[in-house]
């Protein structure tokens, strides 16, 4: 008898544990694309991002994996913040990453489009206008705000973080030789699928590199 009442009393004990570990988290995560900060090699006038979906993947010390995803399907314009509320089981995260999807909606013509200028070593310059089509996967590991990769999501303590894409950065890592190629003469630099494919293939596969997540 004694060892029936203790099998039901470690059963309430692991399903109130199981119970506590799949309470949420309420998150606020700050989206953005920084076209602003130049170095003074790339200057953005204008960008435009597509949004398709905002997903989370992690290892908790207390309880299973989590991978969780939203649907935003948002269009971004230049330095536009958007507010992205998202439940995230509680937790001591051990490894926590964010996967953000860019893909172009049916009404789009582009899943990404940036305009600016380039201006090369020897003081000439060439605009540019970038246009990409195909879908864009942002991956990126989490952070907390003293630089820690470990994570504390806790019952009713609100978090909030910011999820930033330096894409003036990432154009500035774009080797000076490959943007001298791409010029044909006085005109608009066009970098998409059909024209200056390895700048194009250079955005897509470094894209990633410029994503920072950090929690505040």
């Amino acid at each position: 008898m004694k060892v029936f009442y203790l099998a039901i009393v470690l059963s309430v004990l692991l399903t109130g544990c199981s119970r506590k570990w799949k309470q949420p988290t309420h998150c606020n995560f700050n989206l953005s694309f920084d076209t602003e900060t130049s170095s003074g090699v790339n200057e953005i006038n204008s960008s435009t991002f597509y949004v398709s979906t905002l997903s989370f993947e992690g290892v908790r010390e207390e309880a299973g994996n989590i991978d969780i995803s939203k649907s935003i399907d948002k269009q971004m314009n230049g330095n536009a913040v958007e507010l992205i509320e998202f439940d995230i089981p509680q937790g001591t995260y051990t490894d926590l990453n964010t996967e953000v999807v860019l893909s172009r909606n049916s009404g789009a013509a582009h899943t990404a489009r940036i305009n600016g200028k380039h201006s090369f070593s020897g003081g000439s310059f060439n605009n540019f206008i970038i246009e990409i089509d195909s879908d864009i996967l942002l991956l990126a590991d989490n952070f907390d705000a003293d630089g820690a990769s470990t994570i504390l999501l806790s019952k009713k303590v609100d978090r909030t973080a910011n999820i930033e894409l330096d894409v003036t950065a990432l154009l500035d890592g774009i080797p000076e030789a490959s943007w001298i190629d791409a010029v044909t003469g006085p005109g608009t630099i066009v970098i998409d699928s059909d024209s200056n494919q390895s700048l194009y293939l250079y955005v897509l596969m470094n894209i990633s590199n410029y994503v920072d997540v950090r929690f505040l």
